[in-house]
């Protein structure tokens, strides 16, 4: 299972109804809950566990200001413009979307660090929908 399925898996949960995900293969076991304004992953791997508790408002969502395909990387450029982890601050481009072969920029509305892409690079992005996560700078330091 890779970090990009896990990151996905976490962006459909939030977006869905469900309070709680439950995810098992051979290797790894994935469990998700959500109560309120605070979400608890867990994911254990060969005797491995890890937690993490995370507040929703200490993470911002680039939404898509229009329909679109998103991109993680300008067409002309060999890597992402971000990568999970990068700090960022305001009005900095976190990704593209593609609008009858035309570029519109997402940027983030504040400093802070990239927490995951919530929309898939290469598809399709509704109006409104949220491209990355950012966690706010006051959280992240």
């Amino acid at each position: 299972m890779t970090v990009e399925l896990v990151m996905h898996l976490v962006s459909l949960f939030r977006s869905s109804a469900s309070t709680e995900l439950e995810y098992r293969d051979e290797s790894i076991r994935l469990s998700l809950k959500h109560s309120g304004k605070t979400a608890l992953a867990t994911a254990e791997a060969e005797h491995t566990t890890v937690e993490e508790s995370v507040s929703e408002s200490d993470l911002l969502a680039v939404k898509a200001s229009s329909t679109g395909i998103f991109l993680t990387q300008h067409p002309l450029a060999l890597e992402p413009v971000v990568k999970p982890g990068q700090l960022v601050t305001t009005g900095d481009v976190v990704g593209f979307l593609e609008i009858d072969q035309v570029l519109s920029c997402a940027t983030t509305p504040e400093d802070g660090e990239v927490s995951h892409f919530a929309a898939v690079d290469g598809e399709i992005a509704g109006f409104g929908s949220e491209l990355v996560s950012v966690r706010r700078a006051s959280a992240s330091y």
